[in-house]
């Protein structure tokens, strides 16, 4: 049915989980187990294409293993609504290995699979739309000599299924939608709060916090669900945009350079800015400020780049060698261990939203959803406590405040009614 208010068009990640609820009903377990399934083949995928583009067998495992350990895919994996995020990076992965087998001289089904597989992840999840970008980086650290004259028209071939894979895909979102892109639903600026700035601040706000993102991929050491409301802080929204500006154009730069010589490390860090730059809210407002399960494609690209480095400092030598296998095998261990020690947090709603105010206490929606869950349970102690820390985190929760209050008060609930007025009245609302 035709709409217009939505953002997302994404029906077979809905599918997905619709199917596993049919078979399984809502046990959670199966739900976890596809997203095992679906984590390992994108992984797996995306090793083979590093293999088809001319990557040593070594570089293949490395990034294999550190693709499987990346922190950054745990809250995908984790997380029902992540299955999206998850089946975009496999169909996509599998439309450049099918890209590359006909790129590499493969008969015209190859292009055909391609276009499909693409349009496949297209309807999984929006950052699939970055998939153009990687596509033309494989092409560039792929591209032969001068003496290969079929390649242009291989490549001119490849790039018409892909439009036309496109271009149904924008058809559809356009009916059912309402737009090609998204559709006309406003983002509040609870779920992003650069969403009301004008566009030169909303571009400063966007840089400062390409650190933030960027560190997410090198090292996520704190991880977080939800970073809406006012869980960045000033600083991260204003403070860093120099800092963000010369990152970004030093590994553009870095990228290009090594694309050009035919670098596997610049395919690396060109997949990785493909799919994080678009959704960056620099170009365009994005739902979201910083979401960590829109990084997920990128801990592929930057796996990549990691195990090349590595694969550099063990061509020094065997002394090197064995400093860049220790190297390796410590990331992963480390990646492994800070996606097992977040694991408790996705066990149950309380446990996501405690962990959420721990680490990002601005975090008014999650203080919210605090006390909506403290109030069924009957815990007006708590209700207080979470609903004046869900005030003091942001204002604009007042009216969410004032209206479960009222709810209280006409299904008969007077205690928990006089806590939530107390927590208004202790924040002056």
């Amino acid at each position: 049915m035709k709409g217009d208010v939505g953002h997302c068009y994404r029906p077979l990640g809905l599918l997905s989980l619709g199917v596993d609820v049919r078979l399984f009903g809502a046990d959670p377990r199966a739900v976890h187990l596809e997203n095992l399934l679906w984590a390992a083949a994108g992984a797996g995928l995306f090793a083979l294409l590093a293999r088809s583009a001319g990557a040593p067998v070594v570089v293949v495992w490395g990034a294999l293993l550190l693709t499987s350990c990346h922190p950054i895919r745990s809250e995908a994996i984790l997380s029902g609504v992540g299955r999206e995020e998850l089946m975009e990076f496999t169909f996509v992965a599998a439309a450049l290995l099918a890209a590359r087998a006909y790129l590499a001289g493969g008969a015209p089904r190859w292009a055909a699979a391609s276009g499909l597989l693409v349009a496949l992840g297209l309807l999984c999840k929006e950052t699939a739309f970055a998939a153009p970008g990687v596509l033309a980086a494989l092409v560039l650290v792929t591209r032969p000599g001068p003496s290969d004259a079929g390649w242009r028209a291989r490549v001119l071939r490849l790039a018409l299924a892909w439009a036309l894979a496109f271009a149904l895909v924008f058809a559809a979102r356009r009916f059912v939608i309402g737009a090609f892109l998204s559709g006309s639903a406003p983002i509040l600026p609870e779920e992003n709060l650069l969403a009301p700035l004008p566009r030169l601040e909303r571009l400063r706000g966007a840089l400062s916090l390409l650190p933030l993102t960027l560190g997410l991929l090198a090292w996520p050491a704190r991880l977080v669900a939800d970073y809406s409301s006012n869980a960045l802080t000033a600083a991260e929204l204003t403070s860093y945009a120099p800092v963000g500006a010369l990152l970004l154009a030093s590994l553009v730069a870095l990228s290009l350079a090594l694309l050009w010589k035919r670098r596997l490390g610049g395919f690396a860090l060109a997949a990785a800015l493909a799919f994080y730059v678009p959704f960056a809210n620099l170009l365009f407002l994005s739902t979201s400020a910083v979401a960590e399960r829109i990084l997920y494609p990128c801990a592929g690209g930057v796996a990549l780049a990691i195990a090349c480095a590595l694969a550099w400092v063990a061509a020094r030598g065997r002394a090197f060698a064995a400093l860049a296998f220790a190297v390796g095998l410590g990331l992963a261990a480390a990646g492994a261990w800070r996606i097992a020690t977040r694991v408790p947090e996705w066990r149950d709603d309380e446990s996501l939203f405690r962990a959420a105010v721990r680490d990002r206490p601005g975090n008014a929606r999650a203080w919210i959803n605090l006390a909506v869950l403290d109030l069924s349970r009957h815990d007006a102690v708590s209700a207080e406590r979470d609903a004046a820390g869900a005030l003091g985190a942001d204002r604009r929760v007042t009216g969410y405040v004032r209206s479960m209050a009222e709810h209280a008060r006409r299904i008969g609930r007077p205690e928990e009614e006089a806590a939530l007025r107390r927590a208004l009245a202790a924040s002056g609302r």
